[in-house]
Parts: structure tokens; sequence; C-alpha cells
């Protein structure tokens, strides 16, 4: 597997102006590294999400992770998701992977997208929610302008999946 900038680029250009709290330690428990965190954090950054019921006990940790979207919400955790693809490029797991999909198209508070469709295929699916999903361009870089969307959060985790 070839290395990728984009999970670096993200990091460098939000630690300009966030915490990312979990850039020394990545997850190495999947999903389940969030309760290490779940009282420390104000956001949940999420990438690929869309891809973890293919993940080592891919199964539980959907389910968990569609059971604690309500708990974040009550703690005051905001979700900010990047839709990376209309659906996981993988058809394993699809039932699970259009869970999340929905799940996150209502629950995260701001979602972005590299495709200017990903506005309007997000509002085709959930009516309403195209004025939380953002076209945020490649390469993801130093955008003061597009990264200030997040708001003035103190401390953020950054999960990839």
């Amino acid at each position: 597997m070839s290395y990728n900038p984009y999970i670096d680029d993200t990091i460098a250009s939000l630690e300009k102006y966030y915490r990312v709290i979990n850039n020394e330690n990545p997850s190495d428990k999947g999903i389940f590294d969030l309760l290490k965190y779940i009282f420390k954090i104000d956001y949940l950054f999420l990438n690929w999400i869309e891809n973890l019921p293919e993940r080592k006990a891919g199964r539980i940790q959907t389910l968990f992770f569609l059971a604690i979207l309500p708990i974040l919400k009550l703690l005051g955790v905001k979700i900010v998701w990047t839709m990376h693809n209309k659906l996981s490029h993988s058809k394993d797991h699809l039932f699970l992977k259009k869970l999340i999909f929905k799940g996150l198209l209502n629950n995260a508070e701001i979602i972005l997208t590299h495709s200017s469709e990903g506005v309007a295929y997000g509002e085709n699916i959930k009516k309403g929610c195209g004025q939380r999903i953002h076209y945020f361009p490649h390469p993801v870089k130093d955008r003061r302008n597009k990264i200030n969307i997040i708001g003035n959060c103190i401390k953020l985790i950054l999960l990839n999946c």
C-alpha cells in the first residue's frame, strides 16, 4: 500500500487552529478508541467511517458506533464527517454502511465533501441536511476560510477508519 498524505495534510491544517488530541496516538482499536477520549473532546472528526464494517470486529464496531451517536449528542460532542464517497467502494456489508451513512446525515454537525455532487447527494437522501454539507475541494491544505467552518473548538479527535 502506498503512502497517502491526505491525513497528514488534514492534521497539519487543523493543528494550526485546534488541538488534535490523538495525533500522537492514532486509533489502534478502531472506533472503540473513542472511549479513551469521550469526556475530553468537543468534536469528533471522522474519515472513511463508512468502511468500518470491513474492519476487524467491524459488525460489532458498527453497532457500537451507531449506539454511541445519540450519547455523543447528549454529551455535546459535535461530529464532523468527511463524506469521501457516496458509499464505500466495496459492496461488502452494504446494509451496515448505509446505516452509518444515514446516521451521520442525521447526526453530523458538519459534513465535508470533496465533490460538489456530495451536497446534492446528501440532500437527496436526507432532506434539509444540505445546509450542513460543505464542499471542500482537494487537497486539504491550509484553507483558513474553510477550516473555520468547524468553529472554535479546543479539543478534537481525528478517527480514520
